[in-house]
C-alpha cells in the first residue's frame, strides 16, 4: 500500500529492534569492537579507504543504536554521515539517515549543520509547516522528519521577537508533532514494536514542549504514560529517559531522588555510564537542594554531595561534553552556597578552560556569577568586584535568568555594589523608555525596504524617542548595517543616544558586534526582526540587557 512499512527501510528498522530492547548478547562481534576507541578507528579507516564490507546501511543503522544505547553520543552520528555521504540524497535510506541524524545531534547537543539536512528533506527554510504531502512517503520517513521540525521549531521560536510569528512556530510545531504521532500510530499496525518505540519518542519530545510552555501537570503525565509504554514494551534506554524527565516534574526533592535511583539501576543494565551519571549528579543536586537549611550539619551534607556532583560528572567529559560543563557549573555552585570556597574557585578555573573547546554563552555566564558569588562569601571584595565588571564587560547578564538570579543571590549582602557607579547599572530598576508611534511605523517601513539587508539609524530624544536619522540604507548595498556603522565611526564621531538596526533573521538578539556598538551609546538600542512589526521591535541598554519600550501616539 502507498506509504507502508514494508520494503528496505522496514528491514532495516526491524533490525534494529535487538539493540533497543537492550539485548546486549545479540550484538555482532563488530559491533561491540566499536564500542571500543580502537575499533572506532578502524571504523573511520574502513570508510575512508572505501572497504565498505560488513557496513550495509542495515548495520550502521545498527551501529548508531547501539552507540546511543551505551551512551556514546558524541561518536554515534558517524554511522549515519557514513550513508548520508556514499548514497542518493533524493533516497528514503539517506533521507532516514539525516533525519536521525538531526535528531541526534539535537538530543545529545552535537554540532551540525542543519542547513543541508533541512534542504534535502524537503523543509521550508524558516520551518513553516508545509502540506503534508504524504502520498506514497514511508511512516518512518514522517515520524522522523516530522519530530526533527517540530524540534527546530522550538528552538527558533525562542529566537525570534515577533509575538504573531513566535505564536506561528508553536503551532507549527504541534502540528508538525501531531503528524509524527499519526505515522508512528501508522507504523504500529505494520509493527507493533517499533510503532511503539516511535509513540514514546512522540512523548518525549511532546513532555519537553509542555515543560517548556510552562505547563509541568500536562508534561507529567505525557510522561507518566511514556514510562509505562517503555516498561512494558522493554525499551529500557527510554525508560532511563522518561524517569530523568520525571524527576524534573516531581513534587518534591525525595520523589525526585527515587526516580533518579531507578534511572540509574535501568542504565547500569544497558552499560549506559554516560546516563548513569547524568542521573547521579542531578541526585546529588536535589540532596544538596534538601540540605539547605544552614545548619553546620546540612552544609557538610552539601559541600559532600557538592563535591560528589563534580566528582561523577568527569566520567562525562568524552562522551557528553555538554552535561559535563554543566554538571561542573551546578556542582561549583553549591560549592559556593555551602562555603566551600576554594574548591569552587578551582571547579570554575577548570570548567572555563573547558568551555574554550565547546563555547557556551549561557553556562559561561552561569560560572562567572558564581565567581562573583565565590569571591564575595570569602570576604575578597576586589576580587568579587573585578569578577563583576569582568561578567558585565564579557555578558548582557540580564539576558541569562539563571546567571542573573545567581547573581543577585551573590550580591544580597553587599549592598556596596548596588552603588557603586562602576556596577549600580546592572542592579537598577529597568529603565522605561518610550517612542513616537511615527518613529515605530518609520523604522518598521525602511526595514522591509532594505530587505534582505539590514537598516541602520541613530535615535534620537532618549528616553523618549521622537525621531531617527538614517546612517546608511540597507547598509550601503551590504548585509550587516553594524559593521558599515564602524567604518563611519573610525573616520568621525556619529552622536546619538542609541541605534536602531534590523534583523533579516527574525531574531532581535544582539550579536557581539551589536553589544560592543551598544556599550558607545548612553541610551537605548534597539533591534527590529524580521518579519518587521512593532511586536518584533526589542529594546536593549548599553550593556545590553532588555528594557521596557512603550510606543506611544505623537505629542503625548
Amino acid at each position: 500500500m502507498p506509504g507502508g512499512f514494508e520494503g528496505h527501510l522496514a528491514e532495516i528498522e526491524r533490525g534494529c529492534m535487538d539493540v533497543r530492547h537492550g539485548r546486549l548478547s545479540l550484538l555482532t562481534e563488530e559491533e561491540t569492537y566499536f564500542l571500543n576507541d580502537e575499533g572506532a578507528r578502524g571504523f573511520l579507516r574502513r570508510m575512508l579507504s572505501g572497504d565498505r564490507e560488513g557496513l550495509s546501511p542495515g548495520s550502521l543503522f545498527r551501529l548508531h543504536d547501539v552507540l546511543v544505547l551505551r551512551g556514546r553520543y558524541r561518536r554515534c552520528i558517524e554511522p549515519l554521515e557514513r550513508i548520508a555521504s556514499s548514497g542518493d540524497l533524493n533516497g528514503p535510506v539517506v533521507r532516514l539517515a539525516l533525519a536521525r541524524a538531526g535528531n541526534a545531534a539535537l538530543d545529545h547537543s552535537i554540532p551540525l549543520d542543519m542547513g543541508p539536512v533541512v534542504s534535502a528533506l524537503g523543509l521550508s527554510e524558516r520551518m513553516a509547516p508545509n502540506s503534508r504531502r504524504r502520498g506514497g512517503q514511508n511512516p518512518l520517513l514522517i515520524v522522523e522528519s516530522h519530530l526533527l521540525a517540530s524540534r527546530l521549531l522550538v528552538e527558533r521560536s525562542d529566537h525570534v521577537e515577533s509575538r504573531m510569528l513566535a505564536r506561528g512556530m508553536r503551532d507549527g510545531m504541534f502540528r508538525y508533532l501531531d503528524t509524527a504521532y499519526e505515522a508512528a500510530e501508522e507504523l504500529s499496525s505494520f509493527d507493533e514494536g517499533v510503532g511503539a518505540y516511535h509513540l514514546i519518542r512522540c512523548d518525549l519530545v511532546h513532555s519537553q514542549m509542555r515543560l517548556d510552555s510552562g505547563d509541568p501537570a500536562s508534561a507529567r503525565r505525557i510522561m507518566g504514560g511514556a514510562l509505562e509504554r517503555a516498561i512494558e514494551m522493554e525499551f529500557p534506554y527510554l525508560e532511563v529517559l522518561a524517569l530523568e524527565e520525571l524527576s524534573r516534574t516531581a513534587g518534591s526533592e525525595e520523589e525526585g531522588i527515587g526516580l533518579l535511583e531507578r534511572a540509574i539501576e535501568s542504565s547500569a543494565r544497558i552499560d549506559n555510564d554516560t546516563e548513569g551519571r547524568r542521573a547521579k549528579v542531578d541526585m546529588h543536586e536535589l540532596r544538596c537542594a534538601m540540605a539547605e537549611s544552614g545548619t553546620a550539619e546540612a552544609k557538610q551534607d552539601m559541600v559532600r554531595n557538592a563535591h560528589m556532583m563534580d566528582e561523577v560528572s568527569e566520567g562525562l567529559s568524552r562522551d557528553d561534553p555538554d552535561s559535563y560543563i554543566r554538571a561542573r557549573a551546578r556542582s561549583a555552585l553549591w560549592m559556593a552556597r555551602a562555603d566551600d570556597h576554594r574548591s569552587g574557585a578551582n571547579v570554575i578555573r577548570e570548567a572555563l578552560k573547558h568551555l574554550k573547546k565547546f563555547p557556551d554563552d549561557e553556562i559561561e555566564s552561569v560560572l562567572l556569577s558564581t565567581a562573583v558569588m565565590v569571591h564575595l562569601r570569602s570576604g575578597n571584595r576586589s576580587k568579587g568586584k573585578r569578577a563583576l565588571l569582568d561578567l558585565i564587560a564579557r555578558r548582557p547578564v540580564k539576558n541569562y535568568p539563571e546567571a542573573y538570579l545567581i547573581l543577585k543571590e551573590a550580591v544580597s549582602e553587599h549592598e556596596w555594589l548596588r552603588t557603586d557607579p562602576d556596577t549600580s547599572e546592572l542592579f537598577e530598576d529597568e529603565m522605561d523608555y518610550s517612542i513616537d508611534r511615527s518613529a515605530v511605523e518609520e523604522i518598521v517601513r525602511r526595514a522591509k525596504d532594505a530587505f534582505p539587508n539590514e537598516f541602520g539609524a541613530m535615535l534620537r530624544g532618549a528616553p523618549h524617542i521622537s525621531h531617527i536619522e538614517p546612517v546608511l540604507e540597507g547598509a550601503g548595498g551590504r548585509a550587516s548595517f553594524m559593521f558599515s556603522l564602524f567604518d563611519r565611526l573610525s573616520q568621525r564621531a556619529v552622536q546619538g543616544e542609541g541605534v536602531v538596526h534590523s534583523h533579516p533573521s527574525g531574531s532581535a538578539r544582539p550579536s557581539k558586534a551589536d553589544l560592543s556598538m551598544f556599550s558607545r551609546f548612553p541610551g537605548i538600542n534597539l533591534i527590529i526582526g524580521y518579519p518587521f512589526s512593532e511586536d518584533s521591535i526589542a529594546a536593549y541598554d548599553r550593556l545590553g540587557n532588555r528594557v521596557r519600550l512603550r510606543i506611544e501616539e505623537d505629542g503625548s
